[in-house]
């Protein structure tokens, strides 16, 4: 199951529904659970469910769904879902970058002869996309306010992790068919020289270094790998 879908279903199966009962007079009473699950429905665009689709599934008139799109307290409800669902997005971007870490020590525990002769292993497997292959489809609000997030990437101190996440974000908008604007790409270009004078930097130091351990040198040897060639993206299946 995707990612997306899965947030979804889970929202609405643990979703209770506000009662009139004990509200306040005059007080909002909260969305239904069908207009809350609409709000989630929301999260994927229109091209691939349009709205009379939508309202269709939904069991409302295509009239209302339009009327409901338009009230403060959905908009601020879909809003909510955005950013709820970009956290778990980017959970998940984290949880499998922990995955490989793991396999990435193990791999610096070898000999550097061997570490330059096999290359740093594979970061990015098909299975770690599987759960996002449907982000073509997301709404285009969620699609930029995930890809937006970039910024984040450029203050963290773990250039690995940056790279891993940076070829996720480059392989999800290159499958959505994104149009990549000439500031995205002049965004794209700092990214890659700023992370490249990161590694640079920690390269020299560590080999500069007479009390560097040999953990470290091989950690700096496979950065300067990743410089020569780029390991990030999947195998084709």
């Amino acid at each position: 199951m995707s990612l997306l879908l899965d947030f979804i279903q889970t929202k609405i199966y643990t979703y209770v529904e506000p009662q009139r009962k004990g509200t306040p007079k005059g007080s909002a009473i909260g969305l239904t659970k069908v207009k809350y699950t609409a709000t989630l429905t929301f999260l994927y665009g229109l091209k691939p469910k349009p709205m009379k689709t939508m309202a269709k599934s939904l069991k409302v008139s295509y009239g209302l769904l339009r009327k409901w799109s338009t009230e403060k307290q959905f908009k601020k409800q879909l809003r909510q879902n955005v950013q709820e669902f970009s956290q778990v997005f980017w959970d998940y971007i984290v949880e499998s970058y922990n995955k490989h870490a793991a396999e990435m020590k193990a791999f610096l525990k070898k000999p550097a002869e061997q570490l330059a002769s096999e290359g740093w292993p594979q970061m990015i497997t098909n299975a770690d996309l599987k759960p996002l292959e449907d982000f073509k489809e997301y709404s285009f609000v969620l699609q930029i306010v995930i890809l937006a997030q970039t910024e984040n990437i450029l203050k963290n101190p773990d250039p690995v992790l940056a790279y891993y996440v940076s070829a996720i974000l480059e392989n999800l908008a290159r499958r959505a068919g994104l149009p990549p604007s000439q500031e995205l790409i002049a965004k794209e270009k700092e990214f890659r020289n700023r992370l490249e004078a990161t590694i640079l930097d920690r390269a020299i130091d560590t080999f500069g270094s007479a009390n560097a351990s040999s953990e470290e040198r091989k950690e700096a040897l496979c950065l300067l790998m990743m410089l020569r060639k780029d390991p990030r993206l999947p195998a084709k299946p």
